[in-house]
């Protein structure tokens, strides 16, 4: 048997890392599109609020973030933490934080003096969700600090990296694949000069857009 190369492993591992990321590509470039044209009429859906009011104890913390926390486990919310106490709450409420998950916000606002939470639920339709699984990342804030505290939003952190970097492996197994193609290798360039340019004249329309 002949010996087999980086050539040989290169094309392997471009095909089926290629396959191994196939739904996840979907997924990102679906959710993109969705996002992207909020005013197809199956996307378009108005949010549905649902209110509560709810028992709930003092915790024995004074941290705002932690009694967040206590709170999501009293009133069983779960989802990430997207800030706490902003804006800050209006008397008689003590506390006011917003949990997040792709098809809905929750709301709470606590009065722990009188032992009751008022919680507002934002229900979103199945596509409008499905979208904001492309913008998912949101994180909690702390002080000056940032991070998850959702063991969901961890996953898909770690699942996104993971993605990103698998994709440069890919695009950079292709490149070597095209240029072991000698008569492709001038198209290939033209090619690659014209997505360079594109990809140059969209950076500087962000730059020119957000200055």
């Amino acid at each position: 048997m002949a010996r087999r190369g980086f050539t040989y492993w290169n094309r392997k591992f471009h095909i089926y890392l290629g396959l191994y990321f196939l739904l996840f590509l979907w997924l990102f470039a679906v959710s993109g599109l969705i996002l992207n044209n909020t005013q197809w009429a199956f996307v378009k859906s108005k949010p549905v609020d649902v209110r509560s009011e709810l028992p709930v104890t003092t915790p024995q913390t004074t941290d705002a973030f932690a009694r967040a926390q206590n709170v999501m486990r009293q009133l069983d919310i779960s989802g990430e933490i997207h800030a706490v106490n902003r804006p800050k709450p209006k008397a008689p409420h003590d506390l006011f934080f917003s949990v997040v998950r792709p098809h809905y916000f929750t709301f709470v606002q606590v009065d722990f003096d009188g032992g009751v939470a008022n919680v507002r639920v934002r229900k979103w339709g199945f596509w409008s969700g499905f979208a904001r699984l492309h913008t998912m990342a949101s994180m909690s804030t702390r002080g000056q600090s940032m991070f998850r505290d959702w063991w969901m939003t961890k996953v898909w952190s770690v699942s996104v990296d993971a993605i990103a970097v698998g994709v440069i492996v890919m695009l950079c197994g292709g490149i070597y694949m095209w240029w072991q193609l000698r008569p492709k290798r001038r198209v290939g360039i033209i090619c690659l000069s014209l997505g360079c340019v594109s990809c140059a004249l969209f950076v500087i329309g962000l730059r020119v857009l957000f200055m």
